[in-house]
């Protein structure tokens, strides 16, 4: 019994040093997110992101297709949703429309 728990620790902390691997974010047990934080899978990493804001640039872009594509692969590390409020603007990506 003591082995499994042993074993049960490493792997947290396995986890937590390298980030947990997932496919889904039901794959996502290890990982906790401070309060305004959200569990989501991005790039087979369970990762803690928060919802975005109209204001901060959260990647570099062309065009609506590059922010997608960005947010897809895990470079913009909150939640836009709907997905469809990211947007390129002044080759920065948004998610909603900034005030100004």
């Amino acid at each position: 019994m003591r082995v499994i728990f042993v074993l049960g620790v490493l792997a947290a902390v396995a986890a937590t040093v390298q980030g947990e691997p997932c496919n889904d974010v039901r794959d996502c047990s290890v990982t906790q997110c401070g309060s305004g934080g959200t569990i989501t899978c991005a790039s087979g990493i369970c990762t803690c992101t928060s919802l975005c804001t109209p204001e901060p640039n959260l990647a570099r872009c062309r065009s609506q297709a590059d922010c997608r594509n960005a947010y897809n692969q895990g470079q913009i590390s909150c939640t836009c949703q709907p997905l469809s409020d990211l947007h390129c603007i002044d080759g920065q990506c948004h998610c909603g429309y900034p005030s100004g």
